[in-house]
C-alpha cells in the first residue's frame, strides 16, 4: 500500500500552501495512506477524505494545521489520534 501520491506532490510544490480546502471524499483510494506532507499545507481550513478506504495511521502532522476548521476522515481504516 502506498500513499495518495498526488497529495504528497502537491504539498511539496510551491502551490501547496495556497490551498484552503481539500475535498476528496468517495474516491476509493483503497490501501493508500494519508501522506505526512499534508501537514505542510499551512492554509488548509477544510479537509474531507471520507469514504476512501484509506488505511494506516492518521499523520500527527495534521495537528500542525493551525487554520483547520473541518476534518472528515470517516469510512476509512485509519488508526491513531490527532
Amino acid at each position: 500500500s502506498g500513499e495518495v501520491e498526488f497529495l504528497r506532490t502537491l504539498a511539496n510544490s510551491a502551490h501547496g500552501s495556497q490551498f484552503v480546502e481539500f475535498w476528496l471524499w468517495g474516491n476509493n483510494f483503497a490501501g493508500s495512506r494519508v501522506p505526512t506532507e499534508i501537514g505542510q499545507m499551512d492554509n488548509l481550513q477544510g479537509i474531507d477524505m471520507s469514504a476512501n478506504f484509506l488505511s494506516g495511521p492518521i499523520p500527527t502532522e495534521i495537528g500542525n494545521l493551525q487554520a483547520l476548521l473541518v476534518l472528515y476522515l470517516e469510512q476509512n481504516q485509519l488508526s491513531g489520534q490527532i
